[in-house]
């Protein structure tokens, strides 16, 4: 895969991140039961936006002008993306919450789906990380490496995650990495490989 085409993959996940939280700021909005406070949402909203395109042009503006600032921008952009839409979520299903009335048939755990986007989010967050401990690896030894700890990768991964499953291939490597509190799990890979973990090299993929 040629860096253009990493670029256009990389660029259809933010596209499709983003288009995400257009749609769960609408409901945000439409979760508001005192409508004086639509204005108070919007302009953090507005504030949060005006901070990702500070962020953009801060990286922009760190590495050189060729394609590789977007394989490292775009994916940032999607990981701040991504937690702004759990977090937006969160805050619907903490209001729904607050304002049910009681019901026996209500869910026991409404917003256990919320959870299970936020451990997601941190698997997504630890498989980024390992990209950059092993290209930092590879920078000291010209090669990757499975190992973690001694003599191999500084890396550690969040509370409750799982140490990371990696696989070398002839010019790169494969990983997932799980999480008790979920049954999903969550690959990525760079290089090369027969069995493509993620969506895009170098971006998570969770299922």
């Amino acid at each position: 895969m040629s860096e253009g085409e990493k670029l256009d993959c990389l660029a259809a996940v933010y596209a499709q991140v983003d288009s995400e939280l257009t749609v769960v700021f609408a409901n945000a909005l439409a979760s508001l039961a005192d409508r004086s406070r639509e204005g108070a949402l919007h302009r953090a909203q507005s504030e949060w936006l005006d901070k990702r395109e500070a962020l953009r042009s801060l990286l922009c503006s760190s590495l050189p002008h060729d394609l590789r600032p977007g394989l490292r921008v775009v994916p940032e952009l999607t990981k701040m993306t991504e937690e702004r839409v759990v977090f937006l979520r969160a805050s619907v299903l903490k209001r729904a919450e607050r304002n049910a009335p009681p019901s026996a048939n209500a869910p026991e755990n409404p917003s256990a789906s919320v959870r299970e986007r936020m451990l997601v989010a941190s698997m997504k967050t630890d498989l980024r990380r390992l990209v950059t401990a092993e290209e930092a690896f590879w920078a000291d030894s010209q090669h990757y490496t499975a190992e973690v700890g001694r003599g191999g990768l500084q890396y550690t991964t969040s509370a409750g995650i799982a140490a990371p499953r990696i696989t070398l291939t002839p010019d790169g490597w494969t990983a997932t990495i799980t999480n008790a509190g979920t049954p999903k799990r969550c690959g990525i890979f760079v290089g090369s490989t027969p069995t493509r973990l993620s969506f895009c090299e170098g971006d998570p993929t969770c299922y």
